[in-house]
């Protein structure tokens, strides 16, 4: 999509600035005709135009306006890309812009320190289980995306992410056959990361044991509420159904076979979504919702009303919609 888009753009000559900073919006006679923007330490220039359309994703990069919208977030690192700041959120609130529902923010474990592709996976509801610092499952793991706001409530917000050997080599090698681009090949590599953070002596990011009793002393987790979590949740396995929170029977995989590893996390956010309220033609209303402001438009994750999120679970025909809309208007 993107090569085609550029290809396109080339073609008809429209001029593309990149490490451009977009400052403000140009208004005249109540219609956008413009935007003002920066690069480098070159004098701020202004770029006239029929409209103008922002698609300059989210904010949750932006940790001061996530922290004023979730104050339980303020701190947290992101995963999001770091351009994701709400630019174009800011400069539509200063003309005048309606905004809705920011609450949005997704949030979800992310390894400490780096090597993401660790917990990435798990959190994908593939076989894993999270445990909080007292042993115990608190989630579904299969919904870890945007529902894993419940690790804000834990002891300390921190996970734990546990695996089984066999568990573990099945998760990694079904991300590298399944997943393209630059995440497959990422992957690959998993075993390589693992030496390198076991060799590291961090004691912070990735504990390894032959025995549970001993992974859960190593990774300081109750050890006997712990054992008897996992205990109960391979027991739940065998029968088939997860009786505490409806994982996915095809996710029940007991831990049983050591080594056994632990992976810590802590609160990350990835995407925050909302923004310029837009109709279904994507042009942005005004704050008093009654008109919309003229030139002016939004798309992805900068804006909302036209998001649209799956249903129920493999309801895949909705998300693709919404990743295909990512794909376009890079949001």
């Amino acid at each position: 999509v993107v090569r085609t888009l550029y290809k396109a753009s080339k073609d008809r000559n429209i001029d593309i600035r990149t490490m451009a900073d977009a400052q403000k919006l140009i208004v005249k006679d109540g219609k956008v005709v413009g935007v003002q923007f920066k690069q480098g330490k070159k004098p701020a220039q202004i770029v006239h135009a029929k409209a103008v359309v922002i698609a300059s994703g989210g904010f949750s990069a932006n940790q001061a306006m996530v922290a004023k919208i979730d104050p339980k977030l303020k701190g947290f690192a992101t995963t999001n890309q770091p351009g994701a700041t709400g630019d174009g959120i800011i400069m539509g609130e200063k003309i005048g812009a309606a905004t809705v529902d920011m609450k949005q923010i997704q949030t979800h474990p992310t390894v400490v320190p780096g090597n993401g592709e660790m917990i990435t996976e798990a959190v994908r509801g593939n076989g894993a289980i999270l445990v909080n610092h007292e042993g115990k499952r608190f989630y579904n793991e299969g919904a870890m995306g945007g529902g894993a706001a419940p690790i804000c409530f834990q002891p300390r917000r921190m996970v734990y992410t546990i695996y089984d050997t066999p568990t573990l080599e099945e998760t990694m090698e079904e991300g590298i056959r399944t997943r393209g681009g630059i995440e497959g090949e990422y992957l690959k590599r998993w075993r390589q990361d693992f030496q390198e953070e076991l060799d590291s002596h961090n004691g912070v990011s990735l504990f390894v044991a032959d025995t549970l009793e001993e992974l859960a002393e190593l990774a300081g987790i109750e050890k006997e509420a712990f054992l008897q979590e996992v205990a109960h949740y391979n027991e739940m396995c065998k029968n088939g159904v997860d009786e505490d929170f409806g994982k996915n029977a095809r996710n029940l995989k007991p831990i049983v076979q050591g080594p056994f590893y632990a992976i810590f996390g802590k609160m990350a956010t990835d995407g925050a979504f909302g923004g310029v309220l837009v109709n279904p033609k994507c042009e942005v209303y005004r704050a008093d919702k009654q008109g919309v402001i003229p030139g002016f438009y939004a798309a992805g994750d900068n804006a909302s009303g036209v998001q649209a999120n799956a249903g129920k679970p493999g309801d895949y025909r909705m998300k693709a919609f919404t990743d295909y809309q990512w794909a376009v208007d890079g949001g």
